[in-house]
């Protein structure tokens, strides 16, 4: 269960802290702008108006916002080798929604298994009086990714922009 709370944690706080971020390449497309971690196999393209912080916390390989930080998206990849990690497992299904609980998010509004680039991954979003977040759990190379969405507005699930990032993004 340690682990859940953890990159929970980890999520929450990519939000709110600061510290170095990975090398990573931007390209300006119509619409926006493509990022890629290439010795990562990763990118993702953020609309217009979504903009890359230049700090970021540790275990994040970048941290994004629009709306003058009302919405807020991080890519997270938490230290160390994920043991054990089913996204599908009804227990680690339990355990991203209990460590969200714990944090104040007690709404959840969507729980499912879904695909992400051909990979399993499994989607939570719950809310907290006006704010929301959504977690997107995977496993990539043996890694843990975790894209965490946040608004403190609008129910994150129903931000047009979010669906677009998530939809975008890629891993090979």
């Amino acid at each position: 269960m340690k682990l859940f709370h953890l990159l929970t944690l980890l999520a929450l706080v990519s939000l709110v802290s600061c510290a170095t971020a990975p090398k990573i390449n931007r390209m300006p497309v119509t619409g926006g702008e493509v990022v890629t971690i290439a010795n990562r196999g990763i990118s993702v393209a953020l609309p217009t108006g979504w903009r890359l912080t230049t700090s970021q916390p540790a275990d994040t390989l970048f941290l994004a916002d629009a709306d003058g930080g009302a919405l807020r998206f991080a890519l997270v990849s938490p230290s160390g080798k994920p043991k054990d990690i089913n996204v599908a497992s009804a227990s680690f299904q339990n355990g991203v929604k209990g460590a969200l609980a714990e944090n104040g998010f007690t709404k959840v509004t969507r729980a499912e298994l879904i695909n992400v680039s051909g990979v399993n991954a499994f989607v939570c979003a719950a809310t907290a009086k006006s704010e929301s977040v959504m977690q997107v759990h995977l496993i990539h190379r043996g890694k843990a990714l975790l894209l965490v969405f946040y608004s403190k507005k609008t129910p994150v699930t129903q931000v047009a922009s979010i669906k677009a990032i998530l939809n975008s993004f890629q891993v090979r």
